[in-house]
Formats: C-alpha cells, sequence, structure tokens
C-alpha cells in the first residue's frame, strides 16, 4: 500500500486518480482539522482573555457570546450534520458582519491619520520659536537618508514616505495624471487586481464610504464632524488643543476596536475550518485537533453562564501539550496549498464525479480562511478578465470624478492630505535619484506656509529614523 507522499506523488503525474484521489483529499482535510482545531483553541482562549481583561469592546462581546453558541452546538455537541451546516451558515454571516465592521474601522482609521495630517501641519503655529528651513540643506540630507541603504525596496518605502509628508504643491491635473500612470502598470493584470488597487487609494484618501459607518460607531462619527465644523484657517491654540484630544480619543477607540475584531475573526476563521473539515478527517487528525478541547469547553461554559473569570491555571498548563504539533501542521497546511490548486484546476470535473466537490469545496474555503489575508472576502468573484486599455482608461476616468467631487468640497488642507495619502500608496515613479532631488526642492520651495514647510521636514526625519 502507499503511504501518503507516494499517494500525492500519484496525484501530481494523474495516475489512477479514481482510487488516489479521494485518499490524498483526506489527508489535506487531516491537515486542516488538526491545525484548525489547536489554533482555535489558543484564539478563543485570547479573545476570552481580552473579555476578562476588559479590553475587548461591546460590539466585539457580543460577537464572542454568538460564536460561542455555535461551539455549544457543534464542537461540544454530539456530532449532527445539520447542526454542522446551520453552523457554518451563521458562521459566515457571522464572518461577513465582522468584515463590514472592520471595512468600516478602516473608513475611520484612514479618516483620522488625514485629520492627523492636518493638525501636524498647524502645529508649529502655536510655537513662539518657529524658525523656517534652509530648503537646499534639507534636500539634501534627506535625499541622502533616502538613498543610504542599497535595497530598492527599502529606498521605494523611503520615498512612499517622502511622498505622504512633503507639502503637496502640484495641480490637480498632475495628481490626475499619475494616477493614469500608475493604473498603467497594470496592464495585463486581472481586473480584481487592479480594483484592489483603487480600493486602496480611495480607503487611503478617505473617499471610500462603507455602509452602515455611523451607527456602527456613533462616537467616531461625532468625532468626524467636530473636525469637519472646524474653522482651520483660524484656529485658536485652545481649539487646536481640543482637536488633538478628540483625535487621540478617537484613535484610542479604533484601536480597542480593531484589536478586539482582529483577534475575534482570527478564532472565527479558525472555527469555520474546523467544521468544513470535520467529516472529513481521519481519527489521528481528530484526535490531534481536539488535544485543547478541554480549555474551549471550559470558556464555552464560562461564557454560557456570563461569568468571566480567568482559566484555571490547570487548564492553561495544558497548551504545552501541542508545543511543536501546531507548527508541524501548518508546514503541512501550506505543503497542501499546491496539491489543492492543482486539484481544483486540473481534476475538478472527476472530483465532482467521484461526489468529492463539496470536500474540494470545503478545502478551497478553509485555504482562504488559515491564510495570511485574515479578512478576505470569500464570497468575492474573481471573474479571471484582464485589464487593458479600454478598462484602465474607464476605471481611471471614473476615479478622477471621485476625486474631484471630494478635493472641490475640502479645504485646501484636507485636499493636500487626502492626495499625499494617495501618493503614499501609489508605486514609486521616479527613475532616480535626481528626479526626487528636484521633487523634494520644489515641494519645499513652492510652499509658502512656513509652519507646514517645518513640520513636513521634521515628520519626514522622523519617518526616515
Amino acid at each position: 500500500m502507499l503511504n501518503r507522499k507516494q499517494i500525492e506523488q500519484e496525484v501530481r503525474k494523474g495516475k489512477q486518480l479514481e482510487v488516489h484521489l479521494p485518499m490524498s483529499l483526506n489527508h489535506i482535510s487531516s491537515d486542516y482539522y488538526a491545525y484548525s482545531g489547536m489554533s482555535f483553541a489558543m484564539h478563543y482562549y485570547n479573545v476570552y482573555e481580552m473579555l476578562v481583561s476588559g479590553e475587548c469592546s461591546k460590539g466585539a462581546k457580543n460577537h464572542i457570546l454568538k460564536v460561542n453558541d455555535i461551539v455549544l452546538s457543534t464542537v461540544l455537541a454530539e456530532f449532527d450534520a445539520i447542526k454542522r451546516e446551520k453552523g457554518i451558515k451563521k458562521l459566515h454571516e457571522l464572518r461577513t458582519s465582522i468584515l463590514s465592521i472592520m471595512q468600516g474601522l478602516t473608513s475611520y482609521a484612514d479618516c483620522f491619520s488625514l485629520y492627523e495630517y492636518m493638525l501636524n501641519r498647524i502645529e508649529p503655529n502655536y510655537k513662539n520659536d518657529l524658525e523656517d528651513i534652509d530648503v537646499e540643506a534639507e534636500v539634501k540630507e534627506l535625499v541622502s537618508v533616502i538613498f543610504a541603504n542599497e535595497d530598492k525596496l527599502v529606498i521605494n518605502e523611503n520615498i512612499r514616505g517622502m511622498l505622504s509628508q512633503l507639502p503637496v504643491r502640484m495641480t490637480k491635473n498632475r495628481f490626475y495624471d499619475m494616477l493614469k500612470e500608475c493604473l498603467s502598470i497594470y496592464e495585463g493584470s486581472e481586473e480584481s487586481t487592479v480594483e484592489d488597487f483603487i480600493y486602496m487609494l480611495r480607503s487611503a484618501a478617505g473617499i471610500y464610504k462603507p455602509e452602515h459607518k455611523e451607527e456602527d460607531f456613533p462616537q467616531l462619527m461625532e468625532a468626524v464632524k467636530r473636525f469637519e465644523n472646524a474653522d482651520y484657517q483660524n484656529l485658536s491654540e485652545s481649539e487646536y488643543k481640543e482637536l488633538e484630544t478628540v483625535l487621540s480619543d478617537a484613535t484610542s477607540l479604533i484601536q480597542v476596536e480593531t484589536e478586539s475584531y482582529y483577534a475575534l475573526e482570527e478564532a472565527v476563521n479558525a472555527l469555520y475550518s474546523v467544521l468544513l473539515n470535520e467529516v472529513y478527517a481521519l481519527e489521528e487528525a481528530v484526535t490531534t485537533g481536539n488535544l485543547l478541547k478541554g480549555i474551549v469547553k471550559e470558556i464555552a461554559m464560562l461564557l454560557q453562564k456570563k461569568q468571566f473569570t480567568a482559566i484555571p491555571e490547570d487548564l492553561v498548563d495544558e497548551f504545552s501539550v501541542v508545543e511543536g504539533k501546531i507548527e508541524q501542521y501548518l508546514d503541512r497546511v501550506i505543503e497542501d496549498e499546491a496539491l489543492i490548486d492543482l486539484i481544483k484546476n486540473d481534476h475538478k470535473d472527476l472530483a465532482q464525479a467521484l461526489m468529492l466537490k463539496q470536500q474540494l469545496e470545503c478545502l478551497v474555503l478553509s485555504q482562504s480562511l488559515v491564510s495570511n489575508s485574515l479578512f478576505i472576502e470569500l464570497d468575492k468573484q474573481r471573474n479571471g478578465k484582464i485589464a487593458d486599455k479600454s478598462f484602465l482608461e474607464k476605471r481611471w476616468s471614473e476615479l478622477v470624478d471621485e476625486f474631484s467631487n471630494a478635493l472641490s468640497e475640502g479645504n485646501k488642507l484636507m485636499n493636500r492630505a487626502r492626495i499625499a495619502a494617495t501618493l503614499r500608496e501609489m508605486p514609486v515613479l521616479f527613475s532616480n535619484s535626481t528626479e526626487v532631488r528636484d521633487y523634494m526642492r520644489n515641494s519645499l520651495a513652492s510652499c509658502r506656509d512656513v509652519a507646514e514647510r517645518v513640520a513636513s521636514v521634521s515628520l519626514l526625519k522622523q519617518l526616515l529614523d
């Protein structure tokens, strides 16, 4: 009888697939179950600890209790196919809800980054010893720092940092031309890749508006309105300090909420993968995946009773039993990815004929759930279409319209913040250090606001340090 490695080799060679394909899929499902089972227990413990310590937000707490209901009806109950299907459906709905909330939080974070940009450039106005800079001397020093490292990736990162901090002194048309030039780089890529890039630009510029943004976080929306109603041309020092406090409070709230939902999503993704693979996993993998079931049960009981007390030390000590094992199964899961892709791309029809379609779909979903992209959209359809010139021209025109509307409504400082944030996300378009130096010199020399010029150079130095 062939061992696992030999079975995988036969699948890769396309030999006796009727026999080897089902066996190979069961091995892969076993890897995902074992890894996800251990991973879920660890992430659920982390979520619970945040709840006990008071570091978990109220909204996330409500989601945790909903997840716990699913744990009680599936993981900690006798296997029931109907309950499993219901559990998967509820988890999917919860995950969609968390994704929506995180999009809102990301949007708020981007929004407050713009306000921080504005406040930073106003701050020097309230200092008695404000002195202008020597543009030529500063440019020489900054160029030297940007190109000090020979690694091209580091240099490009430094240049993007420069673009995000130095005064924005370019016409809107020049900015739109840069957008067009950046999009042209994606000709020949998949349309979905272009859409991901455009989303990143829109988000950074604060022009992406997710649904339910206001009702999910009324405190953050109230803070936004405070900034929207401020008169930045005539801002007194006391008003400036009030806005600083508003920004600090909003940023702290975003951090608490983000950390809560991030930890929760880790647990949800792991549990989702557990439920997808439990019916296909082999006995040894099931045993391994359930090594920390005692901890899961203890947490579930405490959550059910809403008794948020510390987990007994003897149970916490059980985490030691999975040391080395979780890393071992993670390595297996990573190795399995290529085989899943091979089966999905080359043997999908045979898998369906062998009644393995559902198992393969579960593995494809699991592949996304345990990936580094924690908040990947499982329902997102990627049509595989290639972006040609006409598609890029259309999307550029639509993007320009969005930016035009946003820039026509904002004050000069906000508009500069939007453009600077967008430049930060663009591919580097400079060919050499001379072009970088010329841009920096023009940016600083064209800026007539001493406070903005001084603040920009200071912030860039901090960033490059």
